[in-house]
């Protein structure tokens, strides 16, 4: 609460300017370190002698920097804030601060905390014993990857300034390698060829602990994957002779046998088998079917031990919302001369309360509207043992959204909405049995009801859904997922404000009436995401449809065909239409340091329409601009095309399209556990289909002059549980405008400031 407190206070605008002032004065300040006879540690850096010899690795420099003790201060755009940010508060004004809160019984906290102990950062200082200990992990680095007589001396570069620089000076010497590698597996029990077949070791390579390290997890592995289950990497030794000549090594893999206690007896290993599987309930008020514990845990009495599938056993498991605590347990009985040895298991499983009801505060995270959302929901957990979940949940929000007819820049609550969603989620694929579906997909099928009504400045929409979802896991190592709606039926109606209704009639264009009337769906939609590489990068796809082959029925379900080829139920047209979107998230460390990440988004959708329909319903459109898309611009400001307000084309709708397609990039660093600093660009926009005309809001009509950019900076702050994010961008292209005062260097820029929850990829 104390650093809640510290935000709000140092972002009100007469705190925050008095201590940017502050600040900047210090830039001048001679005694920003006192009078004090120690020098500043402003950089520290790496020289390799004997680069002849091979140099240094990119992953070996990275290990050496990790090296550092001390690291100088960090800057931020070449200046010092953290430093300076700490010199700011006196030591005496902080105590006597801290001493007040501690007479109220008050945890540390205020405005003079939050800026020194929080934010700011001490001054680093060249420290000769801390640097020599660096160096010495240094060298133990190198010595462990083969550079047996390498030498560190680090040295004082005083040719700046502001403080002294250190300079390691590495003599790396020649690198050992392997010469020779022997098995010992005499008492493991273990079979020699299977474990030595896919050896990392090679005769040659470069001496190096980590290689002996992997080395050592893939026997493990692997011995556990043999059904190995008493066999560990604590039984594992590598024996190094390093005397037989210059700069090479012969290396003894030993594998141990088990230790009797009481004796200086080894016994080999024993491959095991699964023997009994118990699923013990006896702490569960209403325990879980036996069909479904079976389809969860991937053991299987009378097959091999393997680790991977106890894990997964217990991954599964604990998915369950049903259960709040699993423990497996492993029991080895004396074998009966059996060639394999064996292994009962003990499952014991703990239920969480049955039924649960929770309140939760959260923000309205859609494109066109941002404000408070509450909600309540009440669930069941174990409906009928099968792990099944009912939810019903209310939910009501407040939100501000800009008008269609009218412009305006006030950032003010226009919008209300209350909603109710009821769902049954379980486990399978009904009515197939759940003994006949493969365990590694987990497959879940979900009904949904779900309805709301919004009220907004210029209309009131009544909402009904129903859908029948089903979703399984395609590729469990890259956690892909397919997500089905088999069947989405959906009912929108409008009523639409008198002056709302006369904008429209002004406008004259029946296409735009379109976009806001009632409408009905009955469709489906496929999606599937899936994660790429090992530092949270994913792709994603989603495909729907809507009044797919509707016509055809029609005579079957009793529905009006219209003379356009649309179909009616009532007085209300099902939507005919397709729709794809996409989007890949690529996510990267800078140098492999967690702190700095590069991450970036391209985003891609088309929406078509079929016959009866003339325009794609509004909710189903692709948005221009936004906090989640080119923020140099206001959510709707952007597009389609070259659409400019200032010159207004009679039916089209500002920032709606058919067609979205945008690129973004963020280089985001890491100032505090709770600050994140990024800066970021953007590009792209959204358009109409072509139909044929040159009013330059298709792809075809307006070229690639109409591509939007725009670059700002982002301050977040991490709360855990929710990440507050401010951005603010400057348009570098603006397609607009008038042609000639388009990019930046021809005129001033326009920017937008966004205001949104998590990071937007």
């Amino acid at each position: 609460m104390a650093f809640r407190s510290f935000l709000v206070r140092i972002f009100t605008a007469p705190s925050y300017t008095s201590t940017v002032l502050i600040a900047i004065s210090l830039l001048s300040s001679s005694n920003l370190l006192s009078q004090s006879q120690e020098h500043l540690l402003i950089s520290q850096s790496i020289e390799v002698e004997d680069v002849e010899l091979g140099g240094m690795s990119d992953d070996l420099l990275l290990s050496l920097e990790g090296a550092f003790r001390v690291r100088p201060n960090r800057r931020f755009i070449g200046m010092t804030w953290r430093l300076w940010a700490y010199k700011m508060i006196r030591p005496e004004a902080l105590k006597k601060s801290l001493d007040r809160r501690s007479l109220k019984n008050k945890e540390p906290g205020g405005l003079r905390y939050g800026v020194r102990e929080l934010f700011g950062e001490p001054p680093s200082f060249y420290d000769e014993s801390e640097l020599f200990r660096t160096s010495s992990k240094m060298t133990q680095i190198l010595n462990q990857e083969g550079h047996l007589q390498a030498h560190i001396e680090v040295y004082p570069d005083s040719s700046h300034m502001s403080g002294w620089g250190a300079v390691f000076n590495v003599r790396l010497g020649e690198r050992w390698t392997i010469d020779s590698i022997s098995w010992n597996t005499k008492t493991s029990g273990l079979p020699l060829n299977a474990i030595k077949s896919s050896t990392l070791l090679q005769v040659g390579d470069p001496l190096s602990m980590n290689s002996l390290q992997q080395e050592r997890n893939r026997i493990s592995r692997l011995a556990g994957g043999l059904g190995y289950a008493t066999f560990n990497e604590g039984f594992i030794k590598f024996s190094l002779d390093t005397i037989h000549r210059h700069a090479g090594v012969n290396i003894e893999v030993i594998l141990r046998g088990q230790h009797i206690e009481g004796t200086a007896t080894n016994i080999p290993h024993r491959s095991m088998k699964i023997g009994s599987i118990l699923f013990d309930q006896s702490d569960m008020t209403r325990p879980l079917r036996s069909s479904l514990l079976q389809h969860l845990v991937t053991l299987e009495e009378g097959l091999g031990f393997d680790p991977a599938k106890f894990e997964s056993s217990y991954r599964r498991l604990t998915m369950v919302s049903a259960l709040k605590g699993v423990e497996i347990k492993k029991d080895f009985p004396i074998n009966s001369g059996d060639e394999l040895g064996t292994v009962d298991v003990t499952i014991e499983m703990h239920d969480s309360p049955r039924y649960n009801a929770a309140l939760e505060f959260d923000m309205t995270r859609a494109d066109t509207r941002y404000g408070p959302l509450g909600k309540f929901t009440w669930s069941d957990r174990n409906v009928s043992r099968r792990g099944d979940v009912i939810a019903i949940t209310l939910s009501a929000s407040i939100a501000s959204t800009q008008p269609f007819s009218y412009s305006s820049s006030s950032i003010v609550p226009n919008s209300g909405e209350f909603g109710f969603l009821g769902s049954y989620r379980t486990i399978g694929l009904p009515p197939k049995r759940l003994g006949t579906l493969p365990k590694s997909t987990s497959p879940h099928t979900e009904w949904i009801i779900q309805a709301a009504k919004e009220s907004r400045p210029e209309y009131t929409s009544s909402s009904f859904d129903y859908i029948h979802r089903i979703d399984w896991v395609e590729n469990a190592a890259r956690k892909s997922k397919i997500n089905i709606d088999i069947l989405h039926v959906s009912f929108v109606k409008l009523d639409i404000s008198n002056e709302f209704e006369e904008w429209l009639d002004s406008e004259d264009d029946e296409l735009l009436k379109q976009r806001f009337s009632d409408y009905a769906l009955s469709g489906s939609r496929i999606g599937w995401t899936s994660l790429v590489g090992a530092e949270g990068s994913n792709v994603g796809l989603g495909i729907e449809w809507s009044g797919v082959m509707t016509k055809t029925f029609s005579p079957l379900l009793g529905l009006e065909v219209a003379d356009d080829g649309g179909v009616l139920i009532g007085n209300v047209p099902i939507a005919k239409f397709a729709r794809i979107d996409g989007a890949w998230v690529i996510k990267k460390d800078i140098r492999n340091r967690p702190d700095q990440t590069f991450a970036a988004r391209l985003r891609f959708g088309s929406a078509f329409v079929g016959q009866g329909t003339e325009a794609i319903p509004y909710d189903k459109g692709f948005f221009g601009g936004g906090a989640n898309g080119v923020r140099g611009w206001p959510v709707r400001d952007l597009g389609p095309g070259l659409y400019s307000k200032s010159d207004p084309i009679q039916g089209v709708l500002q920032g709606v399209g058919d067609i979205r397609l945008d690129a973004s990039a963020e280089l985001r660093i890491k100032w505090s556990p709770f600050t994140t600093v990024a800066m970021f660009t953007d590009l792209g926009n959204v358009w109409l289909h072509d139909t044929g005309g040159s009013n330059n809001v298709s792809l075809k009509s307006s070229s690639w002059e109409s591509i939007a950019a725009s670059a700002g900076l982002s301050l977040r702050l991490d709360f855990e549980f929710f990440l507050i994010r401010f951005d603010y961008a400057l348009r570098m292209h603006d397609p607009t405008r008038e042609k000639g005062e388009r990019w930046v260097t021809e005129k001033w820029p326009d920017g937008a400031f966004h205001l949104g929850l998590g990071h937007p990829f």
